[in-house]
């Protein structure tokens, strides 16, 4: 049994290393006389915590007055605002630790940055470059930045399916998005597809039951 300091779990099994991060986990006991600093340290990023949400009220509070003195008609004010607390629950599931799972991070960010695109889009005249070619660009680059990382990271390869799984899930979420014509140029969003099919299916197929045990083990199943 150890801790890994980094995701703050801790692992019962014999392992060494955190199924998380791959990090070397502290055996119980030895942690607290290893990094006597820690808890000095996590009291420093609250305050900086605290700090950050205060400045970010007060100046979010000041460019919706100057938003709306001299350019009421374009909301401009509201795409800092939504910048401010991307970063702050950002900055909170770091110093609180309160994150549910590695997966639920990922998740939660992709959902964060694709609508962060969406507000951009909508108030530069919703022109669509954003479900056009930013999004499913992103989704290239993730699935290229995953393949990169299990061709380095051979020995744990494994630790990449989840987040191909949800590359996956995301990326189908555009088919209804071209029959719908929400997607008026569609070769980059099938490109994304076809890439994110491809990758999880050949990891799948290739990994042979050390696939099969990973998901098994994320997703009982």
């Amino acid at each position: 049994m150890g801790k890994c300091l980094n995701c703050r779990i801790t692992v019962t099994d014999n392992t060494e290393v955190c199924p998380l991060c791959r990090c070397v986990l502290e055996k119980d006991g030895v942690a607290k006389m290893q990094y006597p600093n820690i808890v000095k340290k996590i009291r420093k990023l609250q305050l900086a915590s605290r700090i950050y949400l205060l400045l970010a009220i007060v100046i979010e509070a000041l460019l919706v007055y100057i938003n709306l003195q001299y350019d009421p008609e374009f909301k401009w004010s509201f795409i800092p605002g939504y910048l401010f607390a991307i970063g702050y629950i950002t900055l909170y599931y770091l110093v609180y630790g309160t994150r549910l799972s590695y997966t639920m991070d990922l998740i939660i960010g992709i959902i964060a940055l694709f609508t962060l695109l969406d507000i951009l889009d909508t108030f530069l005249g919703h022109i669509g470059w954003a479900w056009n070619y930013v999004q499913p660009g992103l989704l290239i680059a993730a699935n290229i930045f995953i393949l990169i990382n299990m061709l380095v990271r051979r020995r744990g390869w494994q630790t990449y399916l989840t987040p191909q799984l949800i590359l996956f899930i995301v990326s189908l979420a555009a088919i209804p998005l071209i029959l719908t014509d929400t997607v008026t140029q569609p070769l980059v969003s099938m490109i994304a597809v076809i890439l994110s099919i491809v990758l999880f299916l050949s990891y799948v197929i290739l990994g042979g039951s050390r696939s099969k045990e990973e998901l098994y083990r994320k997703f009982h199943f």
